[in-house]
């Protein structure tokens, strides 16, 4: 009897993820965003980052409609409605934004222009001094909800581990500090997420999972095509343990991005306050299950079952009430 429900989970389990309408996998917080370009070094730089600011900014707040509060923009020669890409007006951005930060938001920040590695710090290059990813990590380290961090730039790799932590997806360019090379990755990853052929799940939403898989697929287009090997290799934290991974490498994470959202569909809520608090409900469940999930190897058998077994039972049960509200009256 108990192995026939054991199988019966397995198969819920499997079967969750592909059941959930996009608008119940969506987190249905608010959503919060820092861009930030820093230093070009030299005026084909400063060109070349300008256009990946400026469709970033235009990604985020005429086609994501991210409420324009939440949206703040950093760069090393400000247009107006922008601000100064110094360390000074990153801490400044980020005390006005993480304490509005509630546990079911998340918050973006996306770091474009160069960095290095000295072999200790790693840091991304600002207009004067430059902030680490220690201090990024400890600036971000306050946040109550989901926070997706970007760094695009060379030697980007150390800011796995520095920037590891629950809820965290952090994204780097490369996975050696000894990729310090220019990188095309910034590039890849504005285009890859509006890009309808980011939607792997033909869902049309487009998930930070999606992003960076589409992002590194590019990446290693514009490398085959130039006939060049290829000096970068994207990189996804999710779990918390640092690490990372390649887009077709193994590896456990990517459960976190893949439940991760940005775009404006976020924003609209349902209408039947009773279906909201499901939704958010499903959305804690889920991110339940995958802490439960990392804490397995240190649990023991007859602890970790019972829970991984009751928590499937509540998603599947919270998952069909969703169902049914979202089709509503027969």
């Amino acid at each position: 009897m108990r192995d026939t429900l054991y199988r019966s989970l397995i198969a819920v389990a499997a079967l969750i993820m592909l059941v959930l309408p996009s608008s119940a996998r969506a987190q249905s917080g608010d959503r919060f965003a820092l861009l930030v370009e820093g230093a070009a070094g030299d005026p084909a730089h400063a060109e070349l980052q300008r256009k990946l600011l400026s469709s970033l900014g235009a990604r985020f707040g005429v086609d994501y409609k991210l409420d324009a509060r939440h949206l703040i923009v950093l760069s090393s020669q400000p247009l107006a409605g922008e601000g100064k890409a110094t360390a000074d007006e990153v801490k400044s951005a980020l005390a006005k934004l993480v304490p509005q930060v509630k546990p079911l938001d998340v918050l973006f920040v996306m770091l474009i222009g160069h960095g290095s590695f000295d072999g200790t710090d790693a840091k991304f290059n600002l207009v004067g001094p430059d902030l680490t990813a220690n201090e990024w990590a400890a600036l971000l380290k306050p946040v109550a909800g989901k926070v997706v961090f970007v760094n695009s730039t060379p030697s980007s790799s150390p800011f796995l581990k520095a920037m590891a932590g629950p809820n965290h997806i952090t994204i780097t360019a490369t996975d050696q500090p000894a990729q310090k090379y220019d990188t095309v990755f910034a590039d890849a990853f504005v285009q890859a997420l509006g890009a309808p052929a980011a939607d792997l799940d033909k869902d049309n939403r487009i998930s930070m999972w999606e992003a960076f898989a589409y992002a590194s697929r590019l990446v290693r287009q514009t490398y085959e095509q130039k006939g060049l090997l290829q000096p970068e290799h994207a990189a996804l934290d999710d779990d918390g343990d640092g690490a990372g991974r390649q887009a077709t490498g193994e590896g456990k994470d990517g459960t976190l991005a893949s439940l991760t959202f940005m775009d404006a569909m976020v924003a609209s809520r349902p209408a039947d306050p009773a279906l909201q608090q499901l939704i958010q409900h499903q959305e804690q469940l889920l991110l339940k299950l995958d802490e439960l999930k990392k804490q397995k190897s240190k649990m023991k058998p007859e602890e970790y079952q019972p829970a991984w077994e009751a928590l499937i039972i509540e998603i599947a049960t919270v998952s069909r009430d969703v169902r049914a509200r979202l089709k509503g009256p027969a």
